[in-house]
């Protein structure tokens, strides 16, 4: 392909990527909104602010920017909004999980109990807490052997009082048996 035919097509090329972007003519769809800007937020991990129409729509993490392709500029319906969100939610919810099970062992209980105090959804708490229990993060069988080494080996407890700490603690009497 010769270097004129190639300038010829490339406007082509990127009218029609345009085209695909927006609504199929070059115009931005009809009854939907659009990303006017994405602000990065401080912090350890990076995390960014979708504004649609001027407004704050969601946070999302890093990955989530890069995999959906998320741009300024580009057309977006409200149910992906929505998806978005969760996700958003639900990856910062994974952070913070791993952050607490990585200085020390949690039930299954405590771990819902503080994500939500953290005011995440019971939907993603719920989505959070089973996947970290199948990938092995959350194991209450280790959490219980743990807790009765601490307690009645360092600390002097009782096997009554280790007992009932790991029934509040939200481990079952099969699992203490």
């Amino acid at each position: 392909m010769t270097l004129k035919r190639l300038r010829r097509l490339q406007p082509f090329s990127v009218f029609r990527l345009m085209r695909c972007a927006r609504g199929g003519n070059g115009l931005p769809m009809q009854g939907m909104d659009q990303i006017t800007s994405i602000k990065k937020i401080k912090g350890r991990f990076p995390k960014y602010e979708i504004y649609v129409n001027d407004q704050l729509a969601c946070v999302v993490s890093e990955d989530l920017l890069v995999s959906e392709r998320i741009l300024p500029g580009r057309s977006v319906r409200e149910d992906e909004l929505r998806t978005w969100a969760m996700l958003g939610q639900r990856h910062e919810a994974m952070e913070k999980s791993l952050r607490w099970l990585g200085l020390r062992n949690y039930s299954k209980k405590e771990l819902t109990v503080r994500l939500k105090q953290e005011k995440f959804t019971d939907e993603t708490v719920d989505q959070v807490v089973s996947e970290l229990e199948q990938k092995g993060y959350l194991n209450e069988l280790e959490y219980a052997v743990q807790q009765v080494e601490r307690r009645m080996k360092h600390q002097n407890k009782g096997r009554r009082w280790v007992v009932s700490e790991l029934l509040e603690k939200g481990i079952s009497r099969e699992t203490i048996d």
